[in-house]
């Protein structure tokens, strides 16, 4: 495995990890190292060995240099050593690639008459979440750029794993991907998360009416906005309302979140949590009496599937979400929760004076019903490894 990414942690790399071991396989995964005193070898699990190095670190000049050179090329020469030093070493059977930045990278790092598959993982429409980033009048040259990398590369690997339906009928529509190739191995809830946790409701919330977020503040796409813009429209009619926004950061998205709570007097409503470990982050959810994935409507978000849906989900709550498709579709088929207008605060507000009035019970056990019956990663994690054996064992599957 390769991911571009710190590990530990990473929920969804986790997942897949542990379902691989139990099939007695082997795992070995190349990725960076966050501190200085982390070890580049990590025995993470009996069957799993992480292999980890850091890019400033390791190679202070190169990186200085290569840096700006990645960007225009999606070739990082610093990826391409460390790849060449381990398939030096050892032969694998499968290469499995998180995320489309280092797919390029990887297929030119192998070696020559190398025929083991290869299969990219990919945990969102990337082109369109690289332009989502982008100042406006960058954002089209930026997608169109990231669109025909992932074209090129896409119809070089065996195998492609994507979070959703809609992402998959994307690929299919758009970069005219082979449908045998594609399986969706969505992000749905893994019991093993929790088994071992101590989680807990917060006390101090007790005599509130709780309405939380809980998850990532990377950009205005995350639609965290129209949540702090809807609860003027609620404080008259739910006095004891308490928004908790939980992963907060410094600076970007979360600072103009802080402007924007300043702006409309809600310091005393609106509380912006930093990010937290794991467990207190589902102590959240816990807390909470309505959830919520307020994402603004746009191509990265009609394809999304965010593990916090389904925590949510799983911890009866009813869930409001905005009315990008894939969400929609799943709130609505599952009768877990409401669906408002993306970048309507009214709207917003509107569908949680509903819930507020309302008997939520069926949305909670709807919800919990649908992650116990399907959305569970023990039946998602199946399509995974019956990738692998088409992959590894065609002769075997039928």
């Amino acid at each position: 495995m390769v991911l571009d990414n710190a590990f530990p942690p990473d929920i969804r790399v986790e997942k897949e990890i542990r379902s691989l071991n139990k099939a007695n396989y082997e795992v070995t995964l190349l990725s960076y190292r966050s501190r200085k005193d982390e070890k580049r070898y990590l025995d993470y699990a009996p069957k799993t060995r992480v292999v980890r190095f850091n890019r400033r670190e390791d190679y202070p000049l190169l990186f200085s240099l290569t840096q700006d050179l990645r960007k225009l090329t999606h070739f990082s020469t610093i990826w391409w050593l460390e790849l060449r030093r381990l398939l030096k070493k050892e032969r694998f059977d499968l290469v499995h690639v998180h995320d489309l930045p280092l797919i390029k990278t990887v297929i030119h790092a192998l070696p020559h008459g190398f025929s083991s598959p290869i299969v990219l993982d990919l945990h969102e429409n990337y082109p369109a979440y690289i332009s989502s980033t982008q100042p406006p009048y960058k954002r089209e040259k930026v997608f169109r750029k990231w669109f025909a990398y992932e074209h090129s590369y896409l119809h070089k690997v065996q195998g492609i794993i994507v979070v959703v339906e809609e992402n998959r009928d994307y690929l299919i529509k758009e970069q005219k991907v082979d449908p045998q190739k594609i399986i969706i191995v969505s992000n749905t809830f893994d019991q093993a998360e929790v088994d071992d946790l101590e989680l807990k409701v917060f006390d101090c919330y007790r005599d509130n009416f709780v309405i939380s977020y809980v998850g990532g503040f990377g950009g205005f796409f995350r639609g965290i906005h129209t949540l702090v813009e809807a609860i003027p429209y609620l404080r008259k009619e739910i006095p004891e309302v308490k928004l908790l926004l939980v992963g907060a950061k410094s600076g970007g998205y979360s600072d103009y979140i802080r402007r924007l709570i300043r702006k409309n007097d809600l310091e005393n409503i609106i509380e912006l949590i930093p990010r937290v470990d794991f467990a207190t982050a589902l102590s959240y959810i816990k807390t909470s009496d309505i959830c919520c994935v307020p994402h603004q409507k746009e191509l990265l978000t009609e394809a999304c599937a965010p593990h916090k849906l389904f925590q949510y989900m799983y911890f009866r709550k009813p869930v409001l979400v905005s009315d990008c498709r894939s969400l929609a579709r799943m709130v609505e088929g599952n009768g877990c929760g409401k669906v408002f207008e993306a970048g309507n605060p009214e709207d917003c507000a509107r569908k949680l004076l509903e819930f507020y009035r309302e008997d939520r019970t069926v949305y909670a056990e709807s919800g919990f019903k649908a992650v116990q019956s399907h959305y569970n990663w023990e039946k998602e994690s199946q399509n995974l490894l019956q990738l692998y054996q088409q992959l590894l064992y065609p002769d075997k599957v039928k």
